[in-house]
């Protein structure tokens, strides 16, 4: 009998003991179930964070949504390699979004604040700083419409078409010797007495090197 009970108590022991396992197994076969399922099969209503970094498969950051980076809140966008291409920020008088080359350098950038928006693009060598730049400038204020064209370098030349508050229109071409021509409303200034002369938008003056009218009409 002794040895029948005893059998019996080892026999219950392991079943306990199988039991349990058996509980524990279960709840971690549900809980990889729920790791691995698809993301449709659960929403969160709202995810709250100060920084949120996303990587790809390697480990390189690939996006960056920060709402602490110096004051404002930007969406950073990074290539396979890891660099910063895609810049976008809000600050507190305005926003703005840059697009960047390997090197950092902006390639094209779009601003927007209360007193003034700008659109402006670099070419290559604008942004690696090279001898020759180009660069083209869009911008709008509450007093002034202007497209900036420019070249510095081996030649130099900046075309400037702009439109002001008082409907004054003006096309100034400056060569890369210094010299320019003002199409429509410029405002000539009389060395010898400080006096402003409006011309209209119909006038045409030509300047030398120190921006001296050389030439005008009518």
């Amino acid at each position: 009998m002794d040895t029948l009970e005893r059998r019996l108590e080892k026999l219950e022991g392991q079943n306990r003991t199988l039991k349990r396992g058996g509980i524990l197994v279960l709840a971690a076969v549900s809980c990889l179930a729920l790791m691995g399922q698809s993301p449709g099969e659960k929403v969160w209503d709202e995810l709250r964070a100060r920084r949120l970094v996303i990587v790809d498969e390697a480990g390189t950051t690939r996006a960056v949504l920060d709402g602490v980076a110096d004051g404002a809140a930007s969406l950073v966008l990074h290539d396979h390699k890891g660099n910063e291409r895609v810049i976008l920020r809000a600050y507190e008088v305005g926003v703005g979004l840059f697009f960047r080359d390997d090197h950092g350098g902006v390639w094209a950038s779009l601003s927007a604040q209360s007193a003034r928006s700008a659109l402006t693009l670099r070419s290559d060598d604008e942004v690696r700083g090279d001898s020759c730049k180009g660069r083209v400038e869009l911008w709008a204020s509450s007093i002034m419409t202007s497209l900036e064209l420019q070249t510095d370098g081996m030649v130099n030349s900046h075309t400037t078409l702009g439109s002001d508050y008082a409907g004054r229109t003006q096309l100034c071409l400056e060569g890369s010797q210094g010299y320019s021509i003002a199409v429509g409303g410029t405002e000539l200034v009389t060395p010898s007495t400080g006096t402003t002369t409006k011309r209209s938008t119909a006038s045409i003056v030509m300047f030398d090197r120190e921006k001296h009218v050389v030439w005008e009409a009518p």
